[in-house]
């Protein structure tokens, strides 16, 4: 909870900041912003829960990551935004994570 709380200020911070500027962020800088935002840290930790705590791929249990399948949800407003960067995701330990990037470039 401490985490999660840490998280929001971050995000409040950030975005009161942006505003006040009118400053527009890198893309790289946004999708760093995002994940150390709360949102990806509660999809994150709900999709490791989902898949059980191991890799999907292999059922190794660390260390893990989330991977993206795709981005077209990323970010999208409210609830239903982050029910489908939900679906969007899968659990894999750091080999397969690495796998799954070289397969796709």
């Amino acid at each position: 909870m401490q985490e999660l709380l840490r998280r929001l200020a971050f995000g409040l911070i950030v975005d009161t900041a942006r505003q006040m500027t009118g400053v527009r962020l890198h893309p790289k800088a946004r999708y760093s912003l995002y994940l150390y935002g709360p949102r990806w840290f509660i999809i994150r930790n709900l999709r490791v829960w989902w898949d059980g705590w191991s890799c999907v791929d292999c059922g190794r249990r660390y260390p893990l990551q989330v991977h993206h399948t795709s981005y077209r949800h990323k970010g999208k407003g409210g609830l239903p935004g982050m029910l489908w960067e939900f679906i969007d995701c899968k659990t894999l330990c750091d080999d397969c994570h690495a796998k799954e990037h070289r397969e796709t470039r």
